[in-house]
């Protein structure tokens, strides 16, 4: 599915998918998908897909409801709380990086070039380990 939201691509077939949450309640009626996903830019999105009776519906003609599939673009801090609160903690850490339960981590949001982030990925991907570790790992050797 493809959507333009406030001027912004967001697009399942070129995004990122990391995981979902289905929701199958003995009545169909009432289920739904939803697949967390992130673009090249970093922005995350889910894709959301209900039955008639669930939250992603609407009403249409005299009293009747369908079901609907959309898009809802999430901050960083909303896709975290929707991870914490529907993936195992592996898939989390894989996405967010590991949890430091540590008080002298600081959190920092920067913009880099989406080349760059392509980058970084690949060697998320080869390291087996979380953005967070590529980036603190290519700061440590920098700042030797």
């Amino acid at each position: 599915m493809k959507k333009i939201i406030k001027n912004k691509v967001y697009d399942t077939n070129t995004a990122t998918y990391i995981s979902s949450y289905c929701y199958k309640p003995e009545d169909r009626l009432y289920g739904y998908d939803e697949d967390l996903y992130r673009k090249r830019t970093g922005e995350y999105f889910l894709f959301c897909d209900g039955g008639p009776g669930s939250r992603y519906s609407r009403e249409y003609g005299d009293s009747s409801r369908e079901g609907l599939a959309i898009i809802k673009p999430l901050t960083y801090d909303e896709a975290k709380e929707w991870a914490e609160e529907h993936l195992p903690a592996e898939t989390y850490e894989s996405e967010f990086g590991v949890v430091v339960e540590d008080e002298s981590v600081v959190r920092v949001y920067a913009y880099i070039p989406a080349a760059l982030n392509d980058k970084i990925e690949v060697e998320r991907s080869k390291q087996g380990v979380s953005k967070s570790d590529v980036i603190i790992r290519a700061l440590e050797k920098y700042f030797k």
